[in-house]
């Protein structure tokens, strides 16, 4: 049986028939790794950023792990928390409703000040922008190894 704590850090996601594997980045250096990388997006609420893995290129179903991060820009404590929360909801529900590309996708979403004022549904347009942009854009996905 799966503890508390194992249910959070992964979820799985049902997607048109497929399934998305959802886990968490834990580890600092997984962080900046992804900071290092090309891919990224800023728009008035976050700035996205993304790693494709180059080890599990050839996977057939899509492996995403997210993380959330919110500087001291934003405010105290009660503010980035309640701005990661913000976050992780609106992902939530986008990676439900999108098409992730085959591969193992590393993601992290910077809070910004303004999305602590930002009405939700404008929230949710930026990471489907950003999405859009990077992860589902023809010159981000792994062509087939065929």
């Amino acid at each position: 049986m799966l503890s508390h704590v194992a249910v959070q850090k992964a979820a799985s996601v049902f997607l048109h028939n497929k399934t998305v594997l959802l886990e968490r980045l834990t580890k600092k250096r997984d962080y900046k790794s992804v900071a290092k990388s090309d891919v990224k997006f800023v728009t008035p609420s976050l700035v996205f950023q993304a790693l494709l893995s180059e080890q599990k290129l050839g996977a057939s179903e899509p492996h995403v792990r997210l993380g959330y991060t919110a500087s001291r820009r934003v405010g105290g404590a009660v503010q980035r928390n309640r701005a990661k929360r913000r976050l992780k909801a609106a992902t939530r529900q986008v990676f439900m409703e999108q098409s992730i590309p085959p591969g193992h996708w590393d993601c992290v979403f910077i809070a910004r000040q303004t999305i602590l004022y930002r009405d939700y549904k404008d929230l949710i347009k930026d990471i489907e922008r950003a999405l859009k942009r990077t992860i589902l854009s023809p010159k981000t996905t792994p062509l087939d190894p065929q």
